[in-house]
């Protein structure tokens, strides 16, 4: 195991992670709910400050939240924290997006692994057919938009009579 490098955030409620994760633009929250009294949470302490430093480059923040702190009561029951250790990917909203629940580093890396590094954000259109009067709604990732080459569709900046 390694040393602890990266700075993982000791919170006790959701308002310091987010406002850590608005600060620094991370994307995900990769949150330790444990106590002192956990074996099995203890036993994992050392993996999640591995994969915080094998992760650091990737936006996101690493939290640990001790239950035993009363401060923290409300941001367990916040995310139904009930079982111990509980490792969770939050995004900014606030949404849990994963849980592993128990000392269980190989399934923690992975459920990290498998995270976009950028949040998904889709661009949906919305078109009707004059004739049958059909709605067809379209939804694409704005990934593919903007890798994507330029189009040869005109657009309305290529008019040159705009004023």
């Amino acid at each position: 195991m390694t040393t602890p490098d990266k700075k993982i955030l000791e919170a006790t409620r959701w308002e310091e992670i987010q406002a850590v994760m608005n600060q620094n633009q991370d994307v995900y929250a990769v949150l330790d709910f444990w106590a002192p009294w956990c074996a099995p949470c203890m036993q994992l302490s050392p993996h999640f400050y591995e994969m915080a430093n094998n992760y650091a480059e990737r936006p996101y923040v690493f939290s640990k939240v001790n239950v035993d702190d009363p401060d923290a009561e409300e941001f367990t029951s916040k995310f139904s924290v009930s079982s111990l250790p509980t490792i969770l990917v939050v995004d900014a909203k606030g949404k849990e997006v994963k849980r592993v629940i128990g000392r269980r580093p190989d399934a923690i890396r992975n459920m990290i692994e498998t995270l976009p590094s950028t949040p998904s954000i889709t661009i949906t259109n919305t078109t009707i057919n004059e004739t049958t009067e059909k709605k067809t709604t379209t939804t694409t990732p704005i990934q593919s938009i903007l890798s994507a080459p330029p189009s040869s569709t005109p657009s309305i900046f290529d008019n040159p009579y705009r004023i």
